[in-house]
């Protein structure tokens, strides 16, 4: 029960990220991620190089991973402090209701969190 009460909230506040703003932020207590589409836009270009980036507070961006189709670190920056530098390149069968899906999986305190993050996308 506490596993769908921290999911409805995580959807919660990334829709509420959403609505406001290009950010995407969830926040669980002290520990806070806030992923950011660097190219200025509230959504991603399919079949276009995106530059995203996951920045953390109070999570060690070492115990984090990501998952998600046409997902990949940025070999030159990758993690730098308290950031991921990721790019995304969705394509038309990568996607469910026009949104690229990503997992993010975190180890806090010996136990493991994960949710999902639908990002919208856009054809150019």
């Amino acid at each position: 029960m506490k596993n769908i009460i921290l999911l409805a909230l995580l959807l919660l506040c990334l829709t509420n990220g959403y609505s406001q703003n290009k950010d995407f932020i969830y926040e669980n207590g002290n520990d806070k991620i806030v992923f950011e589409i660097l190219n200025n836009s509230e959504y991603l270009v399919e079949g276009t190089v995106n530059r995203t980036k996951f920045s953390f507070e109070n999570i060690d961006p070492k115990k984090v991973l990501l998952s998600g189709k046409t997902i990949r670190y940025m070999a030159e920056q990758g993690i730098k402090g308290n950031e991921i530098i990721i790019i995304m390149s969705p394509k038309r069968e990568d996607l469910e209701n026009g949104k690229l899906k990503v997992w993010l999986t975190y180890k806090k305190d010996e136990e493991l969190k994960k949710f999902e993050i639908l990002i919208p996308v856009k054809s150019e």
